[in-house]
């Protein structure tokens, strides 16, 4: 398996960025009082699909394709 560089993650969200949705951050201020820090959460239920999945998943299939495999 290839290491994780910042470059792969640049191309996989170049690749991606035409399909998915940017979602918002949302925070909960009772959570951040009961827990005593700002909890802050990415809402990816708001995605096409809604689900968080579509990131990993889509970023496979365009990669195959590019490299004329899929």
């Amino acid at each position: 398996m290839n290491e994780l560089s910042p470059d792969i993650i640049r191309a996989a969200h170049a690749r991606i960025a035409p399909y998915i949705h940017r979602t918002p951050l949302m925070g909960c201020a009772l959570l951040d009082r009961w827990l005593g820090h700002e909890i802050i959460f990415k809402v990816e239920g708001f995605q096409k699909i809604g689900a968080f999945k579509i990131r990993g998943a889509l970023n496979a299939l365009l990669k195959l394709k590019e490299e004329g495999t899929g």
